[in-house]
């Protein structure tokens, strides 16, 4: 899920029709809450492995893309503010941050060792703050905010669609938190719909 937000990020960066300025601050926010969680869940950078090696290998393609990227000196853009979908981040922001603690409580205690061993647990904690900052992106509503937004309601109840299928996994939601999440994406992006249609009308 955080390859395809990645992968997203960059592809509406290669066409001047998609290129906007969310994208790039996507991939910049990602990759930055990605390495930091590593860093903390694997105890710092020793060995370089997974994941830290992959958020700074895609870290260096991010920085690069942002060197070039025409739109670049408004990576600090300000947007406008959407109540709504601000509110939707809030609710989302307090469980995925719980849940990414728990993932890094696990990896530094070395809980189920077969997952512990390579980083699972600090690589879902990423995944759980990257899609907490890419819901308040969108937000914020920077010039192609529709890419967090997407990008953000559908991980969330990819999990939670994940979860439901597989509750006895060691970083499942579980069945109810399932559920939520996948009605919390579904609501996120109906809601960012409804502002673009609006803005159409």
């Amino acid at each position: 899920m955080l390859t395809a937000a990645l992968i997203a990020a960059v592809a509406v960066g290669l066409h001047p029709h998609t290129r906007r300025i969310a994208g790039l601050q996507a991939l910049l926010l990602v990759n930055v809450l990605g390495l930091l969680v590593s860093v903390v869940a694997w105890q710092g950078f020793h060995n370089f492995a997974f994941p830290v090696a992959n958020f700074t290998a895609y870290g260096v393609i991010a920085l690069i893309i942002a060197a070039l990227h025409p739109e670049r000196g408004r990576l600090f853009a300000r947007g406008h503010i959407d109540p709504g979908l601000l509110v939707m981040a809030a609710v989302a922001f307090v469980p995925l941050i719980a849940y990414a603690a728990g993932e890094v409580s696990k990896q530094l205690s070395n809980a189920v060792p077969a997952h512990a061993v390579v980083g699972h647990f600090a690589l879902m904690a990423a995944l759980a703050v990257a899609l907490a900052g890419l819901a308040a992106l969108a937000a914020l509503r920077t010039e192609g905010w529709r890419l967090p937004l997407r990008s953000a309601g559908l991980a969330v109840a990819a999990l939670g669609a994940a979860s439901i299928a597989l509750p006895s996994e060691a970083s499942s939601f579980g069945l109810v938190g399932g559920a939520l999440a996948i009605a919390w994406g579904a609501s996120f992006i109906w809601l960012g719909n409804r502002k673009v249609v609006a803005a159409i009308a």
